[in-house]
């Protein structure tokens, strides 16, 4: 401009010419006045000034919550935010070939362990990656890395990936697979819980079966739902099935319904008491009596089979419900949008979220009592709380003492 060439600045090419390059000892000599601009003319470093860089820069969620960092290709564990990095070229990293699993962490025990791992060795399986270890050993790992976090509440997320090896889409390159373990504390909004969530019909195309039913690393398109659902100023988005015919599920959780269907001495009797299970309202003439609440999910033959909702589907089989009036056994079928949205009670059921009622769908006070926290909602997320608790044969304790002995004798 003229302004520029009146200063006799020179042309912008050459102001940002590559700088030197530069040691762990500073930056080259003439390099500050070519980098004008974050990142335009990056230095080349040293692997220590590397290594301090991304120690200076781990963010503050990584320093408060990441809590300890297995990897099996260094095969060492660290409790260090900035050291918790794979290699980039691992075709989970650049190819989403991984599968990931989570076991919740409360009171010094991880809760459903065994569910978690076998869910694990089902999804390497089912994306051909042969696993880093055998059951015992990755079982064995995660415990060691939930030790040496030290928290007694939390999260164990654990990945396998194809490995390291190269950038092509062929994993025969891969030099070996891999096994990753982090600790993490949680994070819970206790206001969403108590008061619900809203959430819409997604726009986002749902996953097919053979990759929604595998819990991979391929979490776009669930990356993109919540996107989708926070533009739309809701919490969460719901998929339908490939068909658009019924509810799948959530971003990363199942969904489950409190319905109003014929008792079980009347179910046959359709002639008379019709059928309400397209969502339609019960006929006139049907007294209240001839119906009762029951609890509905998807089947997991589109939607990945979550271990939470599985035993929520278990807890309403013991009866824990029935002072509620929820009846069992629980309904594992076909839900259609009608149903959902006219059920008595919607709620999402995760590992991470354990239940969240849902008040709000599609901008419309959804359940009984519109917009309102129903009760077997609230139930239900104290009896998945609980079960971290009294569960005593889905609980695994944490060897602490193990770890915490293994530094002493280090130092």
């Amino acid at each position: 401009s003229l302004n520029r060439a009146s200063r006799g600045d020179p042309p912008r090419a050459e102001r940002t010419r590559p700088i030197a390059m530069t040691t762990s000892s500073g930056v080259g000599k003439g390099a500050a006045e070519t980098r004008d601009e974050p990142g335009l003319a990056p230095p080349i470093v040293s692997a220590e000034e590397f290594h301090r860089r991304a120690a200076a820069n781990v963010h503050a969620r990584a320093r408060e919550a990441h809590l300890a960092f297995y990897s099996s290709w260094t095969d060492c564990i660290t409790t260090d935010p900035a050291a918790m990095v794979l290699p980039m070229d691992d075709h989970m990293a650049h190819r989403g070939h991984g599968v990931f699993d989570t076991a919740h962490l409360h009171a010094g025990h991880l809760h459903m362990l065994d569910r978690h791992v076998s869910r694990f060795f089902k999804s390497m399986r089912a994306a051909n990656i042969p696993p880093p270890f055998d059951r015992r050993v990755v079982t064995s790992l995660i415990l060691r890395v939930a030790a040496a976090g030290g928290s007694r509440e939390g999260q164990l997320r654990f990945y396998a990936s194809a490995g390291p090896g190269g950038f092509a889409l062929d994993q025969s390159e891969c030099v070996k697979s891999v096994f990753y373990c982090v600790a993490v504390k949680k994070r819970q909004d206790a206001e969403k819980t108590n008061r619900g969530v809203a959430v819409v019909t997604s726009s986002v195309p749902i996953k097919p079966p053979a990759f929604a039913t595998v819990k991979s690393t391929n979490y776009l398109p669930n990356a993109l739902v919540v996107a989708d659902a926070k533009r739309r100023g809701a919490h969460y988005g719901i998929w339908l099935t490939e068909d658009g015919k019924h509810v799948a599920e959530g971003p990363s959780m199942n969904a489950g319904f409190v319905v109003r269907r014929a008792s079980m001495r009347f179910e046959n009797e359709t002639s008379v008491l019709g059928d309400d299970r397209d969502g339609t309202p019960i006929e006139d003439g049907m007294e209240e009596s001839k119906t009762e609440l029951r609890f509905l999910t998807p089947p997991w033959d589109e939607t990945l089979a979550g271990c939470t909702v599985a035993r929520a589907v278990e807890l309403v089989n013991e009866g824990r419900f029935e002072h509620l009036g929820l009846k069992g056994p629980a309904l594992i079928e076909p839900v259609s949008l009608a149903e959902a949205r006219n059920a008595a009670e919607l709620m999402l059921i995760g590992s991470v979220i354990n239940c969240l009622p849902i008040t709000r769908w599609d901008g419309t006070e959804v359940g009984e009592v519109p917009g309102v926290v129903g009760p077997v909602a609230v139930a239900m997320r104290d009896a998945i709380e609980a079960d971290f608790e009294t569960n005593a044969k889905e609980l695994t304790r944490v060897p602490y003492e193990t770890f915490e002995t293994r530094v002493v004798k280090e130092q």
